[in-house]
């Protein structure tokens, strides 16, 4: 290794964390953002809306502790996906080196730095950023266990894989094909496949998850057909199930853009690429995997059992996305292009460094082809992030809380019937309101309203408000359990509505409400609100009364 080696590595890391702050509080908090912020600051942690929630506790526990640190803003709470993205750049050099060679560490460090995808991951406020770090680690610990086969190496491998579960679910589909490192890399000095020892370590993170998995499970729905999750369904069904791998490797790669998949999300919802810049970003992409998994050139590299370590690697890149796409075939729709296939990202990274590195070592023109396709694949990246960066920043969030905080009185409703509740609540969090059992009361104020989800059910779980139609029986049910909080009957009900309501969902909603005796403020009437009061009895009813 050169002396040149580290600070390279190390300009590596600092230019992926500059990549990963840059403008990392421009964009409001989106929906799933929002849903991490309240679940993170809830009062009772461990309650309900943790167990119930489609992912283990971890990243939660670790952003409430910052936010409690660092503050609720936009860029506090993005700040710690940032710094795990960092760290993921780091592990990945590391995780090179250790499966393949110092080289190969380097370059797949740099692809990963640069990459829009996991930079888009680094500025969210999900775990998806933690997801891919602790796979990461997992992958280079359990290199060096078998290389070392010492009980320390194998504890690390025990904590990584642990970290693995608790950030997400479906980290099992990147830890299961690591069985195939104990046929692929070079045994210990004993000659011998550490199969105990990487069974026990493996069954001690299982063991370590198990408790939290059987309590999730049994004390709180995890329902397959929860309709809160028709957007699974909707985005499975609208592309074709044959395209969905292709799409994942161009997304893993590229990042995202308006055409590439249904489910928009923060600024790739209207980001439109360049064609010359994404055919030239997918041909050098797919001109160095295949590269990558050819034999020309691996004997210039000097490492042993190359053959078997990309197979291996390969398939940490291929199971995850195979696992998921036969699920979304037989059982339930869970493939989503751009999110779950985040899982591939670390095997993604290093094919990529692995096929660089083997062009670097190609005989007096290595340094100018690879320095050749580094620039025209920079090219299309670098296009990519500059749309991302400069895509503008929406304000409704904020502009629609400030606008409940003007004009609702004390005592009145507001029903959300749309998932973008979740941006309300945090919004008039940083207003100074604190949601709680339906209300929303502004601290050192006399401010109160009711707060709402419809229906009513999801406030248990916090869980993202489908769009779906409710018959009409269950739409007046689900109003006449809200209206019966109501106090005083000069309360205004407000109805917030969204894109992912249907004109025939919003029409029963309002005709159950006003069979139930409410009219609608015409002047105060207009998408996403809608105003209704109760309306006044006739004179003739009155006088009866």
């Amino acid at each position: 290794m050169s002396r040149a080696y580290l600070p390279t590595a190390s300009l590596v890391v600092l230019f992926a964390f500059f990549l990963r702050i840059f403008r990392i509080g421009a964009q409001e908090l989106w929906i799933d953002e929002a849903y991490s912020y309240l679940l993170a600051a809830q009062p009772d942690w461990f309650g309900l809306p943790t167990l119930a929630n489609n992912t283990p506790p971890l990243y939660h526990f670790v952003l409430r502790v910052w936010m409690s640190l660092l503050g609720e803003d936009e860029t506090a709470i993005r700040l710690v996906s940032a710094i795990f993205g960092t760290l993921l750049v780091a592990a990945v050099i590391w995780t090179g080196r250790e499966i393949f060679s110092p080289s190969v560490g380097l370059w797949s460090g740099c692809f990963a730095a640069i990459a829009p995808f996991h930079i888009f991951y680094s500025q969210e406020a999900r775990s998806y950023a933690l997801l891919a770090l602790a796979l990461t680690l997992t992958y280079g610990t359990l290199a060096r266990a078998i290389r070392v086969n010492t009980p320390i190496s194998w504890g690390l491998v025990t904590a990584s894989a642990g970290l693995a579960l608790y950030s997400h679910y479906f980290a099992v589909l990147g830890l299961l094909p690591t069985v195939l490192f104990l046929w692929a890399l070079p045994q210990s000095p004993s000659g011998r496949p550490p199969w105990n020892r990487y069974l026990i370590a493996m069954g001690t993170a299982a063991a370590i998850f198990l408790p939290w998995g059987l309590a999730a499970y049994h004390l709180a729905p995890h329902p397959l057909e929860d309709p809160s999750f028709d957007w699974l369904r909707i985005n499975w069904l609208t592309m074709p199930p044959a395209l969905a791998i292709p799409k994942s490797f161009e997304m893993l790669g590229l990042g995202g853009h308006s055409d590439l998949v249904l489910t928009h999300v923060k600024q790739f919802r209207n980001l439109d690429f360049p064609f010359w810049a994404r055919l030239l970003g997918l041909i050098i992409l797919s001109g160095l995997f295949v590269y990558a998994m050819l034999p020309w050139g691996d004997e210039r590299l000097g490492i042993s059992r190359l053959v078997r370590r990309k197979v291996c690697v390969l398939a940490l890149l291929l199971f995850p996305l195979g696992a998921l796409w036969v699920a979304s075939r037989l059982v339930t729709p869970m493939y989503i292009v751009g999110r779950y296939d985040i899982i591939a990202f670390p095997a993604y990274s290093l094919l990529v460094g692995l096929s660089l590195a083997k062009i670097h070592k190609v005989p007096r023109r290595g340094v100018w082809l690879v320095g050749a396709l580094v620039l025209l694949l920079s090219a299309s990246i670098f296009t990519k992030l500059y749309l991302y960066y400069q895509a503008p920043a929406p304000s409704a969030g904020l502009h629609n809380a400030r606008i409940l905080d003007r004009v609702l009185r004390n005592g009145d409703v507001v029903v959300f019937t749309d998932p973008a509740v979740h941006v309300y609540l945090y919004y008039l969090a940083r207003l100074g309101y604190t949601w709680h059992s339906g209300e929303c009361r502004k601290q050192g104020a006399d401010r109160w309203f009711y707060c709402r989800f419809f229906p009513p059910a999801a406030e248990a779980t916090l869980h993202g408000i489908s769009g779906t139609r409710l018959s009409v029986q269950d739409t007046r049910a689900e109003l006449e359990k809200i209206l019966a909080s109501i106090r005083t009957d000069a309360a205004t009900v407000w109805i917030i509505s969204g894109p992912t309501r249907t004109e025939e969902a919003d029409a029963i909603l309002f005709g159950q409400l006003t069979r139930l005796g409410f009219e609608p403020i015409r002047e105060m009437s207009e998408p996403p609100f809608f105003a209704f009061q109760r309306a006044a009895p006739p004179p003739e009813a009155a006088r009866q009364k």
